[in-house]
């Protein structure tokens, strides 16, 4: 393509038209780069009202949980106190029941000396029956009814 046939106007509108597009593109560009540091001052504004939000719930949750914990470990030291006076009434109980279990054994220990002792008894009543019973057979005309 020979320039020269190209007329001056239309060069001249052309280079008007690619500079004031390149005037446009560049002004395109600083709008953006201001509108984007400006956006990203706003979002890191933002940012750290989150995160001042974030670490305030943060502290408030951490006294929330201590109050708890607090609250859990009186009302656990209260249950354990009263488990453990109640256990040892359980136990007090339960060694005099031991206690009542050890005299029932040793009565049942001496009845069973004093069954030993009536048998014993027992024998030698029948000993002494049998003992009479032929004695009085020796006897003429003694009858026992």
């Amino acid at each position: 393509m020979d320039w020269g046939s190209v007329p001056p106007l239309l060069t001249v509108v052309l280079a008007s038209v690619v500079a004031l597009a390149g005037a446009m593109w560049a002004v395109v560009r600083v709008i953006h780069s201001e509108i984007s540091e400006r956006f990203d001052f706003r979002f890191d504004s933002i940012d750290s009202q989150f995160e001042a939000m974030d670490t305030k719930f943060d502290s408030r949750f951490d006294a929330m949980d201590a109050k708890f914990e607090a609250r859990f470990d009186a009302v656990d030291a209260k249950f354990e106190a009263r488990f453990d006076a109640i256990d040892s009434r359980f136990d007090a109980v339960d060694s005099k029941f031991d206690a009542v279990t050890d005299r029932i054994d040793g009565v049942d220990k001496r009845i069973d000396g004093i069954d030993r002792r009536i048998d014993e008894f027992r024998a030698d009543f029948r000993t002494l029956t049998e003992r009479v019973d032929r004695l009085v057979e020796g006897l003429p005309g003694l009858q026992l009814a």
